[in-house]
């Protein structure tokens, strides 16, 4: 019984893990051609800007 702890972070914690990336992976969505543009511009903006 005192190896339950070690025994749960362990066997299970990897498990969680791989559960917890997987998740985030579905959830992960592709920008649209609009907001990639609206994204470069911006980024060209910041990147004119003289610095102070």
């Amino acid at each position: 019984m005192e190896n339950t702890p070690w025994l749960l972070a362990v066997g299970v914690g990897p498990f969680l893990l791989l559960a917890v990336i997987a998740y985030a992976l579905i959830r992960q969505r592709r920008l649209t051609p609009v907001e990639k543009d609206r994204q470069e511009r911006r980024i060209q903006t910041h990147y004119e800007k003289p610095s102070a």
